[in-house]
């Protein structure tokens, strides 16, 4: 168990679900994603739940490089995505190491008392939240309504099932917002996430509702841009581990993109990395969506649960345009 306990996910899927198989929980305190061939090599873990920053660290150890982890039948990620070259090359370096099975992964919240959609074999693929869990149900609405749109399209995902919360304790007006009566009769969470559904049943979450990020294009049109579009695009680029993509207040476009970025080993922060990463934009992104500034730092801020903060460098952003 690498995440702590007050962590719903942890509680659930790490404590109690092993708990109630029969297994036995190893709680590890003060975890370091840094030693994980120590705790391999002392415990041989065959279940690990872990988020996106401790699943790329692995990649940086070099004494699991020639470890055995044959141990591992099932490592599970969830509280945040990977992209999906990253999540292929964390399958190559388990798989080729004798691990059982790719990375699973699935979506869930502290609303649903922790997951509500996890993969399988058969319905693993790259970039996926799987398919929802026995009784839990799934469906995509057009945002900020309750309209349900068809296979492929993208919106609002929202949860339904016997795990859903009764409400936030003595804040009707916020279960409010988030739980509402659909015309089935059921309660449905808005979970915020955009993403689709395929006509197999298969769940991809393609971003947040909240990062949307108004601007306006050439012809004075006012649009949304959306961050995590533009962080799959810079992402293609080979030079580039991790991007995260905000948006900075600008008085003629309302905002403009700004993509601060994290290169691999062997990569410069040079002009013409950038000139290499801005071409891709080009290529796959709508003008408007194309990044203004990159920026390249050798680490992003995290959030306590290993999340890229996107807002404390949207805080950065404001701050620095304020002084100026």
């Amino acid at each position: 168990v690498v995440l702590p306990p007050f962590v719903n996910y942890s509680l659930v899927n790490g404590c109690f679900e092993p708990l109630a198989l029969g297994l036995t929980a190893v709680l590890i305190p003060d975890y370091q994603p840094q030693q994980f061939d120590k705790y391999i090599k002392k415990y041989s873990p065959n279940h690990i739940n872990s988020i996106p920053a401790y699943c790329e660290a692995m990649l940086s150890n070099e004494k699991l490089k020639s470890m055995d982890l044959s141990c591992l039948k099932y490592y599970f990620y969830g509280g945040d995505s990977l992209p999906e070259k990253k999540e292929e090359e964390i399958n190559n370096f388990l798989l080729s190491r004798g691990a059982k099975l790719p990375l699973g992964k699935g979506l869930g919240s502290t609303e649903l008392v922790s997951s509500a959609t996890a993969t399988y074999p058969g319905c693993n693929y790259l970039g996926s939240a799987g398919i929802p869990l026995i009784k839990m149900n799934c469906k995509i609405v057009e945002p900020d309504t309750m309209n349900e749109l068809s296979f492929n399209q993208e919106g609002e995902l929202c949860i339904t099932g016997p795990s859903l919360m009764l409400g936030y304790y003595e804040k009707q007006e916020a279960t409010d917002e988030v739980v509402k009566i659909h015309d089935d009769g059921n309660r449905w969470l808005h979970t915020g996430d955009l993403g689709h559904i395929t006509e197999d049943g298969i769940i991809y979450v393609t971003g947040r509702i909240k990062r949307i990020i108004m601007t306006k294009g050439n012809d004075g049109q006012v649009t949304k841009m959306f961050p995590d579009r533009i962080e799959k695009a810079v992402l293609e680029h080979p030079a580039v581990s991790l991007c995260c993509v905000i948006g900075v207040a600008d008085e003629k476009r309302i905002h403009y993109p700004k993509a601060v970025i994290v290169l691999n080993s062997g990569y410069e922060k040079s002009d013409a990395t950038t000139a290499e990463i801005l071409a891709v934009c080009k290529e796959k992104l709508p003008d408007y969506m194309v990044p203004e500034i990159i920026e390249y730092r050798d680490d992003l801020p995290r959030t306590s649960r290993g999340k890229v903060d996107y807002r404390a460098l949207e805080q950065e952003a404001e701050n620095k345009r304020k002084k100026q």
